[in-house]
């Protein structure tokens, strides 16, 4: 996985035409933070399209970086995500040929809107909605094999969005963003890491993923990436 995943050379030019649209786009509008809001910005304020870009969303050499991961060793999954952002996460799953499907869920209702008009693709669905409102049916109905939690970066949440997850067989890998983003979200990952359910996490500093191998022993491991 480090060699394949981690070290393999990465072409990212399939992101120019997504992102030409976002880097210099002066559009406002108002941005409700429904988690723990941005170190680099108020919470519930006008941004520009440009400046979300700039400072909340994720990169695309990390949306490239989850794509790989999650196509490792799968042929075929579902993906959910929480927390649309401007959709670059999303975008680069479908372009995945693995990927059947992305759900992904936003609970600012401008920021949705805005990222719905911008990726229109027939393997994403975007939905406007509080995690919690939507996310057992979403696990019931749709039965993904990866979830990515991104949206809302306090202890209390990620906990309970990992405690409902946990219960869904079908979910093999969860992905949780930004683990060293506070003292909460660390605490956090330090806590689920020792779900028995679990057996193996790597954390990769903005990254921890967590799998469930029932073949393998419990290991926990660092990679530098």
């Amino acid at each position: 996985m480090i060699n394949e995943v981690f070290r393999s050379k990465v072409n990212l030019d399939y992101f120019n035409p997504y992102i030409s649209g976002l880097i210099s786009n002066t559009k406002e509008i108002e941005i409700q933070d429904f988690g723990a809001g941005s170190r680099k910005g108020k919470a519930n304020t006008n941004r520009t399209i440009a400046k979300i870009y700039k400072k909340s969303s994720s990169s695309p050499k990390k949306a490239d970086l989850i794509r790989r991961i999650s196509e490792y060793e799968r042929k075929s999954f579902t993906f959910l995500e929480l927390g649309t952002n401007l959709g670059l996460t999303s975008y680069a799953l479908s372009q995945s040929k693995a990927c059947n499907k992305v759900i992904s869920i936003e609970g600012c209702p401008n920021l949705h809107a805005f990222t719905k008009e911008k990726l229109d693709h027939p393997k994403v669905e975007l939905i406007n909605a509080q995690f919690d409102d939507v996310l057992e049916q979403i696990l019931i109905e749709q039965q993904p094999k990866i979830v990515y939690i991104d949206g809302n970066h306090t202890y209390d949440a990620t906990l309970n969005y990992f405690k409902l997850i946990q219960k869904h067989n079908c979910v093999d890998l969860i992905i949780f963003d930004d683990i060293h983003w506070s003292k909460g979200m660390l605490e956090a990952w330090n806590t689920v890491i020792k779900d028995k359910q679990f057996h193996v996490s790597i954390n990769v500093f903005q990254l921890g993923l967590l799998y469930r191998r029932n073949e393998q022993e419990k290991e926990d491991f660092i990679i530098r990436y």
